[in-house]
């Protein structure tokens, strides 16, 4: 039996106790340096991360969260741009979770187009974590990441800046995005015109809705922010939306978004009503189940 690290150790035998051969021994090692709160083994746990083991990395880079200060700064910055993987990966994770006066931004950018797509998703989650409005036009690029997980991680955190930082944000950017060509871009930007609410978006979306050759994703989310903007043409859109639309999934989202606008707008709320239990029969059952909770809520509501 060996002796396990524990709190009881030096720092200097803790640290000793990272190069064992055994992984066990170098993941609770880690784990105790970084509760003894000595910051000696930041610059070894720091090198831990090119470990084999992935657990050993994970606990070095826990225990690094945890005694990390702005006179690090330089250490994770260089890591960013290091040759081993684990390294650039848990120093972008960091730079997302500890705060440095540093600006941060332009590096965690810079992540978002690494050769490794968990590392430019934990980029995409860092600068959400960061907060910064300006990581929103790279973000919005990084959303033709060719990994699904990556553009996920890219969705959630343009989600969060846009939501936090409405007032700062030019609708211009996603107009633009509406005519990429790539269509994760092009329903990203539909969908953030909806949460913006700006009226510039309504004759795009219109554009957007009646192409039948786009992308029905795309569509859908198009029909989403029509029904944001409020506007008696998209009210119309989208009424014919649901009584004529072949893509069930567009048309679900129509009859949603009309709902949702009536219970906005009281003056909709009569067209509406009837609009939506003109479908209480339709062969769609995902439909009809929309259909008579939206009513449900309408009646509500009055």
């Amino acid at each position: 039996m060996f002796d396990r690290p524990n709190i009881g150790w030096e720092s200097e035998q803790l640290i000793e106790a990272l190069s064992s051969r055994n992984c066990i021994t170098r993941a609770t090692a880690a784990e105790v340096l970084g509760s003894k709160k000595d910051r000696v083994a930041i610059k070894p746990l720091f090198r831990l991360l090119r470990d084999k083991d992935g657990s050993v990395r994970w606990r070095a880079a826990e225990s690094l969260e945890s005694l990390i200060g702005d006179e690090d700064i330089e250490l994770l910055l260089s890591g960013v741009k290091d040759e081993h993987e684990g390294v650039r990966f848990w120093s972008v994770y960091l730079l997302g979770r500890c705060r440095f006066s540093k600006d941060v931004v332009p590096y965690l950018i810079s992540a978002l187009k690494d050769d490794n797509h968990e590392i430019r998703a934990i980029a995409a989650q860092s600068l959400e974590l960061v907060g910064d409005e300006r990581a929103i036009p790279p973000l919005l690029e990084a959303m033709r990441d060719e990994w699904k997980g990556a553009r996920l991680s890219v969705f959630g955190a343009i989600k969060k800046l846009v939501s936090e930082n409405k007032n700062k944000i030019d609708a211009e950017l996603f107009l633009k995005g509406l005519e990429d060509d790539y269509p994760d871009v092009r329903f990203v930007s539909a969908f953030f015109l909806g949460e913006l609410g700006d009226s510039r978006a309504l004759t795009p979306l219109l554009d957007l809705i009646d192409d039948i050759n786009e992308d029905v994703n795309v569509r859908q989310w198009a029909a989403y922010a029509l029904g944001r903007m409020d506007d008696d043409r998209a009210f119309v859109r989208l009424i014919d939306l649901v009584n004529g639309e072949k893509s069930p999934i567009v048309r679900r989202m129509a009859l949603r978004s009309l709902g949702e606008m009536a219970l906005r707008n009281p003056e909709y709320v009569k067209q509406a009503e009837a609009c939506i239990t003109s479908v209480l029969e339709d062969e769609d059952v995902i439909l009809l189940g929309l259909a008579q909770g939206m009513l449900a809520r309408l009646q509500k509501n009055r």
